[in-house]
């Protein structure tokens, strides 16, 4: 697919866009302590800050995010 009609697809499934700033970097890396056992990425790792910070669950396939012993995080595995 282009990436146009990728966008044409995604726009109308996405309700806000949050920009990664500084006060997300630090809790992104913050969580580097927590999670390196588990050998996340730092894109891993934003995704999380961003679920933690919002208080929404975090959706994934890699089945390791279940063992992760954070506050106010909320795991759903799509596979």
């Amino acid at each position: 697919m282009s990436a146009q009609a990728v966008q044409a697809c995604l726009s109308p499934l996405i309700s806000m866009i949050v920009p990664f700033n500084e006060e997300q970097a630090f809790y992104t890396a913050e969580l580097r302590k927590h999670t390196q056992s588990q050998g996340l990425s730092l894109g891993d790792r934003a995704c999380i800050a961003l679920g933690m910070k919002m208080k929404l669950p975090v959706y994934t396939a890699n089945k390791t995010w279940q063992d992760l012993q954070l506050d106010d995080l909320e795991v759903k595995l799509i596979r």
